[in-house]
């Protein structure tokens, strides 16, 4: 009886360290346990833009995901679906993205009223977007800043045209470049007002003259 009751209280005092050993881990480092997970996507309307990120280049959709505990990774073996994600040895293709915009998009170059005099909207075939816990976000990431996103950063390749004079002249890209590279030295990051889904769903229409 007296080793029954040395055993339960060996394996509880156990118990008790890996506990408080996980919490001071949890402190130190929250990001502990993330990893980096892709599966192979045809085309972007395959990988949802909010919490995933879309390679157009090797055709991969890629999310962060979490170590599983041990009760998971049975769960998972015991499973009859698999999942089609396949982890990643790094976190690069989780931080950022070039998603192309399947018919075009438009969106309000933040800043440009202040610069120029008026908005400025852009014509853009592709946005780059970074997560939140990407170097250039954070030096000090969280781990809800891995399940949020940036607002659009303009890449000057990806602009076709944009609309001036409170929208009323459309412009070609190389006549708005020179602007934006303007704009750029002056608040070194060129982004839009706009997320993807924003941008999305904007057209750059010419009003008509009065």
């Amino acid at each position: 009886m007296a080793c029954s009751y040395m055993w339960v209280y060996t394996v509880y005092l156990a118990l008790c360290i890996h506990l408080m050993n996980a919490k001071r881990v949890q402190l130190v480092d929250s990001n502990d346990g993330l990893f980096c997970e892709c599966k192979t996507a045809e085309s972007s309307s395959e990988c949802n833009w909010q919490r995933k990120f879309y390679h157009p280049e090797v055709k991969k959709c890629c999310r962060m995901a979490k170590k599983k505990s041990a009760f998971g990774k049975v769960f998972h073996k015991a499973a009859i679906w698999k999942s089609t994600y396949v982890r990643q040895d790094a976190k690069d293709l989780c931080l950022e993205e070039r998603r192309p915009f399947e018919k075009g998009a438009c969106c309000t170059v933040a800043g440009s009223a202040e610069f120029f005099g008026e908005s400025m909207r852009i014509e853009l075939s592709h946005a780059k977007i970074y997560s939140m816990a990407h170097p250039k976000m954070t030096s000090e990431p969280k781990e809800e800043d891995y399940r949020k996103k940036s607002k659009i950063f303009i890449e000057m390749d990806a602009v076709s045209s944009g609309t001036v004079n409170y929208f009323r002249n459309r412009l070609p890209a190389d006549k708005i470049i020179e602007g934006l590279k303007q704009l750029q030295q002056k608040d070194q990051l060129l982004q839009c007002e706009e997320n993807f889904k924003e941008a999305k769903q904007m057209l750059c229409q010419v009003r008509k003259q009065p």
